[in-house]
């Protein structure tokens, strides 16, 4: 069953573009254009500071743990579909187990290969 969502306008722009990663930015911009289908990517980054057992934890570290969680979308006509992926330990991504990138990244390689693939086949058939 699709998990299905609504994405304001602004959400859509924000995401059909990944700013700070060249390589899946890349990716998804040849993906778009390889299907013809609208996807994106939502990149969120966490800031968690673990305390510090001095005086009850009241005090920060100084160095944070900073994590990075990767969500792809595709264009279901007015919802946005989100992409269920699997990882190794066969749960799902969003589950976060550290390599949301990777799962997306991977995804989208294999996509894009199919539709090349395929693409191929019929020019091959067809002449």
């Amino acid at each position: 069953m699709p998990l299905l969502t609504f994405l304001s306008e602004e959400q859509v722009r924000r995401f059909s573009w990944v700013d700070d990663d060249e390589e899946c930015n890349g990716l998804l911009q040849d993906l778009r254009v390889a299907t013809g289908e609208n996807w994106l990517v939502r990149v969120e980054t966490w800031r968690h500071y673990p305390r510090s057992s001095w005086f009850f934890g009241l005090f920060a570290a100084a160095e944070p743990i900073i994590r990075r969680e990767y969500r792809l979308y595709h264009d279901a006509h007015g919802e946005w579909q989100i992409m269920n992926l699997f990882n190794g330990a066969g749960g799902t991504a969003h589950h976060d187990d550290g390599k949301s990138r990777e799962h997306v990244m991977n995804f989208m390689l294999g996509y894009l290969s199919a539709t090349e693939s395929a693409h191929a086949k019929l020019e091959r058939l067809c002449g």
